[in-house]
């Protein structure tokens, strides 16, 4: 079975973490490496995540100075092992098969990358509503990058310039020569400006990536890199 490294960024969630956590702790996949980083959490949150601990020895807890919740992030992806890596808020809470269902659809699919749904609740006996009918669909990266553009996966996040930066960043530690640096920043600047005008007219059924390589699209996608999430 392969492991699936679940990192859950906290900082100041003692009203909602223990909740979390039971949730990921009680999945019907149980090959889990769950990592908790508390962010400088001033509250009971650490006491917390260290009770739980003492539970599930598959809970890791690491303890760092407030950073920001991409920091804490970043730091659970550098001490994950696993061949899956799972992201959860503290504010959150799995369904049973949640972690089951969606490794399902990436083997059947053969797919890097899978997400799920949500429903909004703030009472504390808010019910799961799961409809298990519902079938997938798969999509390549540059119908991901179109929704992207176009805000269909979320309404309200980073800009694209944001996420530019955040990728330029990753590059600049990650690519050794000015030549490479160069091009790759390129392709994703050519990939950008080809969505954004795209975007700007509604009315056009133009495919915005013509004239573009399959290469450069997936490389804007970050396909075959390990994820980066900017500070």
């Amino acid at each position: 079975m392969d492991l699936i490294s679940i990192i859950v960024p906290i900082y100041n969630a003692e009203k909602v973490i223990k909740r979390c956590i039971e949730s990921i702790s009680r999945q019907s996949y149980e090959m889990l490496e769950i990592i908790l980083v508390d962010d400088g959490s001033t509250d009971q949150s650490l006491e917390i995540c260290e009770d739980m601990s003492e539970k599930d020895s598959r809970i890791k807890i690491i303890h760092q100075n407030n950073g920001g919740v991409s920091r804490a992030r970043n730091t659970g992806l550098k001490k994950a092992t696993g061949q899956y890596i799972m992201m959860v808020d503290s504010d959150d809470y799995l369904y049973e098969r949640a972690v089951e269902l969606m490794l399902r659809e990436i083997k059947k699919n053969k797919a890097d990358l899978a997400i799920c749904g949500f429903e909004r609740g703030m009472d504390e006996a808010f019910p799961f509503s799961i409809d298990l009918s519902l079938k997938s669909s798969v999509i390549d990266n540059r119908e991901a990058l179109n929704r992207i553009y176009k805000n269909d996966f979320q309404r309200r996040g980073r800009t694209w310039s944001e996420c530019l930066t955040a990728a330029w960043r990753w590059e600049k530690n990650a690519v050794k020569t000015r030549a490479e640096k160069k091009a790759k920043l390129d392709a994703m600047i050519a990939v950008s400006w080809a969505t954004y005008n795209a975007r700007k007219d509604e009315k056009s059924n133009k495919n915005e990536f013509e004239g573009l390589s399959p290469d450069t699209v997936s490389y804007a996608m970050g396909y075959g890199r390990n994820l980066y999430c900017g500070d």
